[in-house]
């Protein structure tokens, strides 16, 4: 078989994917050479580079570098969670259809990385997040604070449990012709995320330097006679490792303090980690027992491992392929204590030590100690563990490699040619590779936005998300607001009430603002501002996303929406001073109704609907009150504190009752944690009027998005109806309860009433009580009450 291969790889000391690709390299080249082949190596250079013989080619992160791969018959990429040693390889990844062997699982650390770090571009990984995830991701992202500019992050979700449920390796591998995996454990993983051809391979044994008979026949003389055991730990510094509980364990057991000495060894890429270990090692009284060695080279390396009698590779949570270290401790023929999880729960039951996780310290405590008392198990574990690893060498990999190859080599080359925007459309593709093509497509899309100005939205969330994940998006990644808050809500209403183009619009426009106010009149986004306020911006719903500013920024969207200009620092001063005794629609009047502004000659009826609006809208009470249980909330004048329960949509109140001004309008309420929702019911008494111009109404609600109810209303009589509660899928405690009623009514135009405000549901009470405990509605689709 005459191929070309690029095969696109770290390939220096720091990392230890260029190990591997440095021993597979050596085999590969040897095998394509007898047929004419060849491999060109592409480094993503991070420090000095590995002498070869091979063509090597330094990745410059140019599109050059893109046009020399695609000539290539196959590249395989060699993705990774490390940026310093992967940046390059993992971008051109999702650039081109190739064969991706996967390293690490979660590329969490990567992502963060590049969209904090290099990008600045908080947004994008919420937008990340909710395409693979949902709101349920979104929602951790929220509770970490780390999108938010004005709140200071709780934690980093990629330094938590939350890795192994949102990896965010679907983008590197959806792109992939075929993926490669080093264990079971991994092929599951990756499978359920990835449809296309998967290769299990596992990590071959004759990477790295190992001992020689000589040296295991003297180990197995000394361990025996020894009477301190030698512990080691090597491989990366990270909380992964759980190193503080191998110590811990130490501290706890006498016998291991007098009969076994520690060494960590390894480079310390978590530095805060590695502080925390030797402040715990001094603070135990543990400087005899443990020892740390930082960044040792292969000479001192394979040194420790002739003097190692036994090795600790616990890790948790699990997010590699296969390990590296577990395969070079398991090799060196000495026994390993592993947590029986991920890919080290496929090693043979007599082939390692394993310990529950669940049994904390002191099952690593009695592991290690029943280990260390036993020296002939020692022997007969290490046998068997070094047994186990060298099933598989470079010779056996590159064999089941170049197979692979050879069974799909169709498949990948008529990926390769199925690039966006190179499709011939005369061919029919098959249902896989239609599929795997929209996957691309999509995947490609979305990284596309972190390269596009931070003011230029997506679309495609607003497109094709359900209500709750875009919300959350919104509010989480454009906004910065917390999940579940206040905010969120007014998105939800918001959403309700708009089509879905309008809202984009609604959220471009505030977005622009967001960016300006909290920042200066200098910044890049001002011109671009202009455009939006050459006439005065009098958009109530975007007014209502603007108050998350705070004081100081919606100060100045008052005056560069209304006004037309950038304030100075006393102008938004006074404003900010204003806020404090003066509600917001108050000042928004006074900004209508000044000299300044009626030279803008702005539209007369814009500017009374807007009026008509800070009237009756309210809209800077965000902390809704909670509904009382069993309490029966009368809307009128009456009770004023009814006016809190009130969203979106309504007239003022009047004696005895509120109207709807709009088709859909919105009640916002909270209920005490104490209270079992999911066993809860929401009665609404209302009418609707003009039923004998119009004929039958029908009256849709539902709540937080759960399926609605349908009422058909053939008279204007008092009715009740009861929608169930339905707590966001984020948890909130809050309600929002979307009443549509159709087109309003205008009674003057009809010739029935001088009423002439548009009309739509009438709203009387609304109760919360228990669902076993209420009559329920009649088929016809409501129960009339008496007036």
């Amino acid at each position: 078989m005459t191929i070309s291969i690029a095969w696109v790889t770290p390939y220096g000391r720091r990392s230890d994917v260029s190990s591997f690709s440095k021993n597979i390299l050596l085999e590969l080249s040897e095998s394509l050479e007898p047929v004419g082949g060849s491999v060109t190596i592409f480094v993503n250079e991070n420090g000095p580079t590995y002498w070869t013989h091979l063509p090597i080619v330094r990745l410059s992160g140019t599109d050059q570098d893109r046009e020399i791969l695609s000539s290539f018959d196959f590249v395989f990429f060699n993705i990774g969670n490390n940026s310093g040693n992967h940046q390059y390889i993992n971008w051109l990844a999702v650039s081109i259809p190739g064969i991706v062997i996967v390293h690490d699982m979660v590329m969490q650390h990567f992502v963060a990385e590049e969209v904090f770090e290099r990008f600045h571009r908080k947004d994008f990984y919420a937008r990340l997040v909710g395409e693979y995830y949902g709101e349920t991701g979104l929602c951790t992202v929220g509770q970490s604070q780390i999108c938010s500019d004005a709140l200071r992050p709780i934690y980093a979700p990629w330094d938590t449990l939350h890795v192994t449920n949102m990896p965010l390796i679907e983008p590197f591998i959806e792109c992939a012709a075929a993926v490669v995996v080093h264990s079971a454990y991994a092929e599951q993983f990756v499978a359920a995320r990835y449809s296309g051809p998967i290769l299990k391979l596992a990590l071959p044994w004759d990477q790295k330097p190992c001992l020689s008979p000589q040296d295991l026949d003297a180990w197995r003389d000394a361990t025996i006679t020894r009477a301190v055991c030698q512990v080691v730990c090597f491989g990366y510094i990270g909380r992964a490792k759980c190193l503080d509980l191998v110590i811990a364990a130490f501290a706890d057991s006498s016998l291991l303090r007098h009969s076994a000495r520690l060494t960590i060894v390894g480079y310390p890429g978590d530095r805060e980690y590695a502080e925390e270990l030797k402040t715990m090692v001094h603070a135990r009284g543990l400087g005899a027992v443990v020892e740390f060695e930082y960044s040792v080279s292969d000479e001192r390396l394979l040194l420790l491992k002739q003097q190692a009698d036994l090795f600790v590779n616990l890790r948790f949570p699990n997010t590699e392929s296969a390990s590296g270290s577990m395969v070079e401790q398991m090799n060196s023929g000495k026994p390993v204590l592993v947590y029986p999880s991920g890919c080290y729960a496929e090693i043979d039951d007599d082939a390692a030590v394993f310990v529950r996780r669940e049994d904390g310290v002191r099952g690593i405590v009695n592991a290690l100690k029943a280990i260390v008392s036993d020296p002939q198990g020692r022997i007969k574990i290490g046998e068997n563990g070094r047994a186990y690893a060298r099933r598989i060498g470079r010779y056996e990999y590159v064999s089941s490699l170049l197979e692979f190859l050879r069974e799909h080599a169709e498949l990948l080359r008529s990926r390769k040619k199925l690039e966006v925007g190179q499709r011939n459309p005369a061919i029919r593709l098959s249902i896989e590779d239609e599929l795997w093509l929209d996957r691309l497509v999509k995947t490609r899309r979305a990284l596309a936005g972190l390269h596009r100005p931070v003011y230029e939205l997506a679309v495609a969330p607003f497109q094709t998300w359900d209500r709750h994940t875009l919300t959350a998006f919104v509010t989480i990644g454009i906004f910065g607001q917390s999940a579940g808050s206040a905010f969120e809500r007014e998105c939800l209403a918001l959403l309700s009430r708009n089509q879905r183009p309008d809202f984009y619009r609604i959220i471009g426009i505030a977005r622009i603002f967001l960016l300006v106010c909290n920042g200066n009149e200098t910044t890049a986004y001002t011109e671009l501002l202009g455009s939006v306020t050459s006439s005065p911006m009098l958009c109530a719903d975007v007014f209502v996303l603007l108050r998350s500013l705070g004081d100081a920024g919606f100060s100045r969207a008052l005056y560069i929406g209304i006004l037309g200009r950038w304030p100075n620092s006393d102008e938004v001063n006074l404003c900010v001073d204003g806020f404090s005794h003066r509600s917001v629609e108050v000042i928004i009047r006074e900004f209508l109704t000044s000299a300044e502004f009626n030279r803008r000659n702005a539209s007369q009826s814009a500017v009374a609907r807007f009026l008509e609006w800070c009237d009756q809208e309210h809209f800077c009470a965000f902390d809704r009150p909670n509904l009382e249980y069993g309490l029966t909330m009368r809307f009128s004048t009456d009770f004023l504190e009814s006016r809190g329960y009130l969203g979106s949509g309504w007239h003022q109140l009047e004696p005895g009752h509120v109207w709807s001004r709009s088709p859909i309008s919105t009640l916002i309420f909270s209920v005490s944690d104490d209270i079992a929702v999911a066993e809860l019911s929401l009665t609404i008494t209302g009418r609707v009027t003009g039923t004998s111009q119009t004929g039958r109404r029908t009256l849709t609600a539902g709540c937080n998005g759960a399926a609605e109810i349908i009422m058909k209303i053939d008279d204007d009589e008092w009715f009740s109806f009861e929608v169930d509660l339905r707590r966001l899928s984020n948890g909130g405690d809050d309600f929002v309860v979307v009443l549509d009623i159709g087109p309003t009514i205008n009674l003057a135009a009809e010739g029935i009433d001088h009423d002439t405000r548009a009309l739509g549901f009438c709203l009387r009470s609304i109760r919360l009580h228990h669902k076993d405990i209420v009559e329920k509605p009649l088929a016809i689709g409501y129960l009339k009450v008496a007036a």
